[in-house]
């Protein structure tokens, strides 16, 4: 700022302005989480035999908090019954 506009501002004013620019540009974490549960119903449409699972808790002062997510791929599901059966022994421990 000092070099460019002739400014001076302090670090922590800098470190701020450089936090609320990255969540104008990105978004923040929170309305990502909210758009999961469309983001997944979508995807399941747009790929048939997609399996997704989406978990949250309850907290009573926040809300519905994110737990975990799980997500499986329609064509990983079905590419999984074409897959060889391997054994593999490891005699490293011998």
């Amino acid at each position: 700022m000092r070099g460019d506009y002739n400014v001076s501002i302090s670090y922590w004013k800098a470190w701020r302005s450089r936090e609320v620019a990255q969540e104008y540009a990105k978004g923040s974490a929170g309305a990502s989480y909210k758009m999961l549960p469309d983001y997944l119903n979508k995807l399941v449409l747009a790929n048939p035999g997609t399996v997704t699972e989406l978990h949250t808790v309850y907290d009573g002062g926040i809300g519905h908090r994110f737990k975990y997510m799980f997500l499986a791929m329609g064509a990983s599901i079905s590419g999984y019954q074409h897959m060889r059966p391997v054994i593999i022994i490891d005699g490293a421990h011998l």
